[in-house]
């Protein structure tokens, strides 16, 4: 019988969720770069408290950038993103955010009706999901994630500033739901602390009926290369570039007399392709908190008529990994039921360094996976591995090896510290 999996995977916990904002402003949460990485499995809730803070400036047409000064924006974000392990390869995910403030500063304030400025806050949008662990290779080095997230309008979409309406682009909410749909393709090199990840993602958006238009965002499609190493033991970074592209806003406006929309036509000054540089660094406090901070700034922008962008974002956070299995320093593990293993088999046994259930699961996943294993049964108590075969004998000394590979010490193999150092705090049997 195959064991439960327990999979340390390169998944996103700035929630689906590393955030920034490309030409300039939109209602509802900024755009995800799904930069973050740390490790889930079943039962493991991931938690991130984030900020981020964006400024805008610069007027484009095209690739040229212009010297027009009519607007300069900027927001103050902070949000929470959620992850929990319904088994080892499907999670759900929830992110919310709350705008500190999202700002439109007039270059002249004589020509606006609001002032010098104006200020919208609130909540954004609700971002609900999951992600599937699709394909692992056999040494555990390649991975396949797909991933589904719905935004639901949460928060506050007709605000008013000096007792006017604030425009779709300033308000905290997107006002509409959207539907968010992409793959993250990672591997890992080995123990030389080299990953690289590819995060390709799609957004479709509905029509918002306002007062008196009916206006559809541009379908945005975002893909992004990203380079990781692992520096220390506590230190990790990463580099990513990452393209956004999307397109023309759709509208119609609702005829005075008639109250009927007019025919459908694309907004010239929406839409174009942003190209992002992000530099990160991830810091492992107490092998149990990982402090990030992240740099965003567009490299190359080729924008649809005249339009104002972005000119860099920031963006600072902490995440945390909770495990509910049932295996912590305050909680004995509990025993799975004795497994009847066929009696026919042929078996062999080697001593594995571990603790607990996941230590389990995790190392008979590496057995199993070995061409000629049957099953596979690792005893908590007595650190004995018992690998069940027919006829032809596996290969015990690569088992050993990359079992050690994942983290546990055994007879021929020790595990690099780096990667005991990634277990959760539950495996680490060191003393």
């Amino acid at each position: 019988m195959k064991s439960k999996q327990y999979i340390i995977l390169a998944l996103l916990i700035f929630a689906i969720h590393s955030k920034s904002n490309a030409q300039c402003c939109a209602a509802g949460n900024p755009v995800s770069s799904n930069s973050s990485i740390t490790e889930f499995g079943e039962n493991v809730l991931g938690v991130s408290i984030s900020h981020v803070y964006s400024n805008s400036d610069m007027y484009y047409n095209g690739t040229e950038k212009l010297d027009t000064k009519y607007i300069e924006t900027d927001f103050n974000f902070s949000y929470l993103a959620l992850s929990f392990g319904l088994s080892n390869k499907l999670r759900i995910l929830a992110d919310i955010g709350y705008f500190l403030n999202k700002t439109q500063k007039f270059v002249n304030p004589e020509s606006s009706r609001y002032g010098y400025e104006k200020i919208a806050t609130g909540f954004g949008d609700l971002n609900l999901g999951a992600s599937y662990d699709t394909y692992q290779s056999d040494n555990k080095e390649f991975n396949f994630v797909q991933f589904f997230k719905v935004t639901i309008p949460v928060g506050e979409f007709n605000q008013v500033y000096n007792g006017v309406e604030l425009p779709i682009d300033l308000q905290p909410s997107s006002g509409n739901y959207k539907i968010n749909m992409g793959i993250m393709l990672s591997n890992r090199f080995g123990n030389s602390g080299f990953s690289v990840y590819s995060i390709n993602s799609f957004e479709l958006s509905q029509f918002i009926e306002t007062s008196n238009t009916m206006y559809k965002y541009g379908n945005l499609y975002n893909l992004s290369l990203l380079g990781a190493y692992q520096m220390t033991d506590e230190l990790a970074g990463r580099l990513q570039i990452r393209f956004e592209i999307r397109d023309k806003v759709l509208n119609s406006t609702k005829d005075k007399v008639t109250q009927l929309y007019s025919s459908y036509s694309f907004i010239n000054a929406s839409g174009g392709l942003i190209a992002f540089l992000s530099p990160q660094l991830n810091y492992t406090l107490a092998r149990e908190w990982i402090i990030s901070a992240q740099f965003n700034y567009p490299i190359y922008k080729n924008v649809n008529s005249e339009q104002l962008t972005n000119k860099f974002s920031i963006q600072a956070g902490i995440s945390k990994s909770f495990n509910f299995s049932g295996d912590e320093e305050s909680m004995e593990t509990p025993k799975e039921k004795p497994i009847i293993h066929d009696p026919n088999l042929l078996t062999s046994k080697i001593k594995i360094s571990g603790n607990c259930e996941m230590c389990k699961a995790r190392i008979e996943k590496v057995t199993n996976d070995f061409k000629n294993v049957e099953e596979s049964d690792w005893d908590s108590e007595t650190k004995m591995l018992t690998i069940f075969y027919k006829d032809n004998s596996p290969d015990i000394s690569g088992i050993e090896k990359s079992i050690a590979a994942v983290g546990h010490d055994n007879d021929k193999f020790q595990a690099e510290d780096s990667v005991y150092n990634k277990l959760p705090k539950c495996c680490h049997y060191r003393k």
